[in-house]
């Protein structure tokens, strides 16, 4: 799929501006922001949902696409079977593909037990499992995932996480939005940050690191943030008693606290994932 100076506006004008992407070459990118970026207007352009007023969108022959929605969009009344075999008959699929297929991703998310039970009846985890799976069930080549692993919890997270690596590692092509930063720099590949509908950074992750100009010294019992004037010093977070620096990479931060010999946990830490985001929104 491939995006040329595509422009998808609302009235109020909020959307997305000018987004120049091409998904054909990456296993994994990840779309990251604050809310209200542009992330599933995006991604509903890219669907076909929302029609762009401007720019041109292009799909290889021979792409499935499987969509994952932010918001939860489940018949409550059905079972878990029925509702799958109702996305796999949407599909045109057989209905031995559909059975085989849903017995499978039930096993895989240890769910069989499950199979006739109400959607209303299951917790929000196991309702974003079954979505998960009807947007999985015609084995597409391309996933849309559109924040997959919100209010999840620390379970849950870690079973999507390891079904994402295996659909990466089977050569599924993945493009993801999610606010766990941590979780998402673990595969993904290809960033793309988004702030007021606009592209503001993209590129390989590990490229866009070595170019980031900075480096956090963090330091814990420093409450009282004892380096916070220090001339090196451009920006400090703190959690708990642990102020964590925000310094250039030729700082000489670092050498004047190891030189007072305090008792604290010193660590020099890379750029982050969320530290590429967070200087967007600064």
């Amino acid at each position: 799929m491939k995006l040329k100076n595509v422009s998808m506006v609302y009235k109020n004008k909020k959307g997305i501006h000018n987004i120049d992407l091409d998904t054909s070459q990456n296993k994994v990118i990840a779309v990251l922001g604050h809310n209200g970026c542009g992330k599933t207007t995006l991604f509903k352009t890219m669907l076909g949902l929302l029609k762009f007023q401007e720019g041109e969108l292009s799909v290889n022959r021979g792409v499935s696409i499987g969509y994952l929605p932010e918001c939860r969009c489940l018949y409550q009344t059905m079972t878990v079977c029925h509702h799958i075999r109702f996305m796999g008959k949407l599909r045109k699929m057989s209905k031995i593909e559909i059975e085989v297929n849903m017995n499978q991703w039930l096993a895989s998310f240890k769910m069989e037990h499950l199979k006739y039970e109400t959607i209303s009846s299951l917790s929000k985890g196991n309702q974003q499992k079954v979505q998960f799976i009807c947007a999985m069930i015609h084995n597409p080549n391309l996933m849309i995932l559109d924040e997959p692993m919100s209010g999840l919890d620390i379970v849950n997270i870690q079973i999507f996480k390891k079904i994402i690596t295996q659909e990466i590692e089977k050569g599924t092509k993945i493009i993801l939005s999610s606010h766990q930063y941590d979780d998402v720099e673990e595969f993904s590949e290809y960033v793309v940050i988004l702030k007021e509908g606009k592209i503001v950074l993209q590129g390989y992750l590990r490229n866009l690191k070595d170019d980031y100009d900075y480096e956090f010294i963090s330091l814990s019992d420093d409450n009282k943030q004892k380096y916070k004037d220090h001339k090196d010093v451009l920006g400090i977070e703190t959690q708990g008693h642990t102020s964590r620096y925000r310094v250039s990479k030729k700082s000489k931060l670092l050498a004047s606290v190891l030189e007072k010999r305090r008792l604290n946990t010193v660590k020099l830490e890379a750029v982050s994932l969320k530290d590429l985001v967070s200087s967007y929104y600064e």
